[in-house]
């Protein structure tokens, strides 16, 4: 996960927020997860104009 943050992929804020989530289940998916949420508040403050935009963006 350091590349990630080495890359400029990732902070190192998020990373050590990474490492501290206490899941049963495999931590890989968080990422997508936040930047799906990203994309969800940025359309819902309508920064993503249209909704076939915000779909193009989710997938």
């Amino acid at each position: 996960m350091e590349d990630l943050v080495a890359s400029g992929l990732m902070t190192n804020d998020e990373l050590h927020e990474y490492n501290n989530i206490e899941s049963p289940h495999a931590k890989y998916w968080f990422p997508a997860e936040w930047a799906s949420q990203l994309l969800r508040k940025a359309r819902n403050q309508n920064l993503i104009y249209s909704d076939i935009i915000y779909i193009h963006m989710m997938e």
